[in-house]
């Protein structure tokens, strides 16, 4: 199902066992194996063969700590282990369903980063770019985790905003600079229907964790505001998000990802709504914050993409 590259090999997850050894009982519908050498890498989809160890996943390794066979049961995962001796490819499969297409996409692109950026930036470009961060080095990892920035390694509204603002602000700049386009359709809802289709693609192919889930639905909610013309962030824009993770993936409410992540954006949205009063009355007030910096915001939130029929003022508006 998954091919997962680590510092030391790889790491498959696998499906459909037949297992040889009779006093084995039934087979887990998923396994969970560590390979450190293959001669050919596995792709999603193949039919592979190995001599592995197997055991339970493991328990908490204190009290109260994560519980790795909780979150192994969530994902059907009943034993984990390593290989003997790597994998054999009993038959390369090109059939599959969307999964799998998807899997072997994540794969090939993680494969071009790491071949083209080098051993040193190679993991932590493909970290960024597709969530697999088991091909960075521990002493990479630990030197992030002593200076605090490893959680910037964690996709999430950082990585999500930059991509879907950066599209927004691309496509909506390219249409502005067509004028037969920018005067008769609304292009900054077509800008923000551009960015909800990119960062759906970026979730895509970056293993769609909680965090990531959480800020691609928060920034789609955001962009459809902007579509139908209603107000993009508040306390209902958050409780939205956190239905729909909490539909898909009941088990993350217990999660620290969950947690921590929807603590935090509704702290900002709390800082947000107090400072809308402050912020309104220095726009109305003038000078520089309030026509140059504070008034283009509030242009842009009550532009409702309405075309009007005079061509002049059409011009004025954009």
């Amino acid at each position: 199902l998954k091919v997962e590259p680590t510092a030391k090999g790889v790491r498959l997850t696998l499906d459909r066992l037949s297992v040889q050894r009779r006093d084995f009982g039934t087979p887990p519908d998923r396994i969970r194996l560590s390979v450190r050498s293959t001669k050919t890498q596995p792709l999603p989809g193949d039919l592979v063969s190995a001599l592995a160890i197997l055991r339970p996943p493991s328990p908490p390794s204190l009290p109260g700590g994560f519980d790795f066979a909780r979150k192994a049961w969530f994902e059907r995962i009943g034993a984990v282990g390593f290989s003997l001796g790597g994998v054999t490819i009993v038959e390369r499969s090109t059939a599959g369903g969307w999964r799998i297409w998807l899997a072997r996409l994540r794969l090939d692109l993680t494969q071009r980063i790491l071949d083209g950026a080098g051993d040193r930036i190679g993991p932590v470009a493909a970290a960024l770019m597709t969530g697999e961060r088991r091909a960075i080095p521990e002493t990479a990892l630990a030197a992030m985790r002593d200076s605090g920035l490893a959680h910037l390694l964690a996709i999430s509204g950082l990585h999500i905003g930059l991509v879907a603002g950066l599209l927004f602000f691309v496509v909506r700049l390219g249409l502005a600079a067509i004028e037969p386009v920018a005067l008769r359709y609304p292009i900054k809802k077509i800008a923000a229907g551009s960015a909800i289709l990119g960062a759906f693609a970026y979730l895509s192919i970056s293993g769609a964790t909680i965090p990531t889930q959480r800020a691609f639905l928060m920034v789609s909610i955001v962009m459809l505001a902007v579509m139908i013309d209603r107000t993009a962030i508040s306390m209902r824009l958050v409780a939205i998000a956190a239905m729909a993770v909490l539909l898909l993936a009941p088990e993350s409410l217990l999660s620290a990802s969950f947690q921590m992540s929807f603590a935090a954006v509704v702290a900002l949205v709390a800082v947000y709504e107090a400072a809308t009063p402050a912020l309104a009355r220095v726009r109305q007030g003038g000078g520089i914050l309030g026509s140059r910096i504070g008034l283009y915001r509030g242009h842009a939130a009550h532009n409702t993409g309405c075309q009007p029929r005079d061509r002049t003022v059409r011009r004025l508006s954009l």
